[in-house]
Protein backbone atom coordinates (compact mmCIF):
# COMPACT_ATOMS: atom_id res chain seq x y z
CA UNK A 1 0.00 0.00 0.00
CA UNK A 2 1.32 3.34 -0.97
CA UNK A 3 -0.04 6.55 0.59
CA UNK A 4 0.98 10.08 0.28
CA UNK A 5 1.99 12.42 -3.08
CA UNK A 6 4.93 11.28 -5.14
CA UNK A 7 6.89 13.40 -2.98
CA UNK A 8 6.59 12.67 -0.02
CA UNK A 9 5.07 8.55 -0.38
CA UNK A 10 4.96 6.70 2.10
CA UNK A 11 5.66 2.53 1.49
CA UNK A 12 3.89 0.14 4.13
CA UNK A 13 5.37 -3.17 3.86
CA UNK A 14 3.71 -6.23 5.80
CA UNK A 15 7.08 -7.40 7.48
CA UNK A 16 5.68 -11.08 8.77
CA UNK A 17 5.10 -11.84 5.07
CA UNK A 18 8.20 -10.54 3.94
CA UNK A 19 10.88 -11.67 6.04
CA UNK A 20 11.75 -15.03 7.08
CA UNK A 21 13.69 -16.31 10.25
CA UNK A 22 16.96 -17.69 9.18
CA UNK A 23 18.94 -17.60 12.20
CA UNK A 24 16.63 -18.42 15.98
CA UNK A 25 18.70 -18.83 19.24
CA UNK A 26 18.30 -20.00 22.82
CA UNK A 27 18.92 -18.07 25.62
CA UNK A 28 19.55 -18.17 28.89
CA UNK A 29 18.38 -14.83 30.94
CA UNK A 30 22.15 -14.66 32.89
CA UNK A 31 23.72 -14.52 29.61
CA UNK A 32 22.47 -11.37 28.07
CA UNK A 33 23.12 -11.46 24.27
CA UNK A 34 24.25 -8.60 22.43
CA UNK A 35 22.38 -7.40 19.44
CA UNK A 36 23.23 -9.76 16.84
CA UNK A 37 25.94 -8.15 13.75
CA UNK A 38 26.47 -9.81 10.88
CA UNK A 39 29.45 -9.19 8.34
CA UNK A 40 30.82 -11.36 5.63
CA UNK A 41 28.06 -13.50 5.27
CA UNK A 42 28.64 -14.48 9.01
CA UNK A 43 26.48 -13.59 12.22
CA UNK A 44 28.19 -12.38 15.67
CA UNK A 45 26.56 -12.44 18.81
CA UNK A 46 28.10 -11.91 22.37
CA UNK A 47 27.26 -12.12 26.00
CA UNK A 48 27.71 -11.36 29.65
CA UNK A 49 29.86 -14.20 29.91
CA UNK A 50 32.20 -12.90 27.67
CA UNK A 51 32.09 -15.53 25.09
CA UNK A 52 31.29 -14.73 21.12
CA UNK A 53 29.43 -17.16 19.14
CA UNK A 54 30.26 -16.78 15.34
CA UNK A 55 27.33 -18.12 12.80
CA UNK A 56 27.25 -19.14 8.90
CA UNK A 57 24.82 -17.55 6.98
CA UNK A 58 22.54 -20.99 7.29
CA UNK A 59 22.81 -20.47 11.11
CA UNK A 60 25.28 -23.18 11.69
CA UNK A 61 27.69 -22.56 14.65
CA UNK A 62 30.82 -21.53 13.07
CA UNK A 63 33.24 -21.06 16.26
CA UNK A 64 32.97 -19.72 19.52
CA UNK A 65 36.12 -17.19 21.75
CA UNK A 66 36.04 -16.03 24.61
CA UNK A 67 37.25 -13.10 26.29
CA UNK A 68 38.08 -12.25 29.84
CA UNK A 69 35.62 -10.50 30.90
CA UNK A 70 31.64 -9.70 30.13
CA UNK A 71 30.44 -7.96 26.83
CA UNK A 72 27.85 -5.65 27.03
CA UNK A 73 27.75 -4.05 23.80
CA UNK A 74 27.79 -6.03 20.32
CA UNK A 75 31.15 -6.37 18.20
CA UNK A 76 31.87 -4.32 15.48
CA UNK A 77 32.63 -5.43 12.00
CA UNK A 78 34.98 -3.40 10.24
CA UNK A 79 37.32 -3.79 7.31
CA UNK A 80 36.58 -7.81 7.22
CA UNK A 81 37.48 -7.74 10.74
CA UNK A 82 35.67 -8.33 13.94
CA UNK A 83 36.25 -6.16 17.26
CA UNK A 84 35.01 -7.04 20.43
CA UNK A 85 35.53 -4.87 23.65
CA UNK A 86 34.90 -6.67 26.97
CA UNK A 87 33.66 -4.61 30.27
CA UNK A 88 37.00 -3.25 31.35
CA UNK A 89 37.40 -1.93 27.75
CA UNK A 90 40.34 -4.79 26.49
CA UNK A 91 39.88 -5.11 22.83
CA UNK A 92 39.82 -8.50 21.48
CA UNK A 93 39.85 -9.66 17.61
CA UNK A 94 38.81 -12.95 17.80
CA UNK A 95 40.28 -15.65 15.32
Amino acid sequence: MEVGEERSRILVLDVARVVRHRLVLGSVDAELPTAPVTGGGMVFIADRTGVVHAFNDDGNPAWTSYTSGPVYYPPTVADGRLYVAEMRGYPYLPR
